[in-house]
C-alpha cells in the first residue's frame, strides 16, 4: 500500500467536519513513514491550480467505482475541487503501489463523513 497526502498545512481549515482529527493525522502519517510504510507528504502550497486540478481528478477515481461522494468534501456543487489539498487535505491510497487509485480520504459515503483521521484508525486499530 502506498499513501499519498496532498496538503498545504498553512491552509488547513479546521473545525469542519471533513477535517476531524487532522493534527493527529497527520502526526500518524509522519509516524509511519518514519515506520517504513511507504507514505509520500507532497506539500500543494506552492502547486499550480492546473496541478491541483490534475491530482484532483486522479484522486477522485475511486469514487464513482466505490458510490461515494467527494465534490462537496473538496469544494461545493458550482465549484469542485477548489479546496482540494489546500483548505481540506487528500490522502489517496494505492493497493498495490503504482496502480490505480484505491482510495481517497475524506469522502461521504452513506450520509457519513470518512476523514482522513478514521481511515488511519481503520487501518491501524490499535495506533
Amino acid at each position: 500500500m502506498r499513501m499519498e497526502l496532498y496538503c498545504d498545512r498553512t491552509a488547513i481549515l479546521r473545525g469542519i467536519p471533513c477535517n476531524d482529527g487532522i493534527d493527529e493525522a497527520l502526526k500518524r502519517l509522519e509516524e509511519l513513514r518514519s515506520e517504513g510504510v511507504d507514505v509520500k507528504i507532497v506539500d500543494t502550497a506552492r502547486m499550480s491550480d492546473q496541478e491541483i486540478q490534475a491530482n484532483y481528478f486522479r484522486a477522485i477515481q475511486p469514487s464513482v467505482r466505490k458510490k461515494y461522494s467527494v465534490r462537496q468534501i473538496f469544494g461545493s456543487l458550482s465549484r469542485p475541487a477548489w479546496l482540494f489539498a489546500r483548505g481540506v487535505p487528500a490522502l489517496v491510497v494505492q493497493e498495490p503501489p503504482g496502480e490505480a487509485v484505491a482510495d481517497v480520504f475524506p469522502h461521504k459515503k452513506s450520509g457519513r463523513i470518512v476523514t482522513i483521521h478514521d481511515a488511519l484508525d481503520r487501518a491501524n486499530p490499535t495506533a
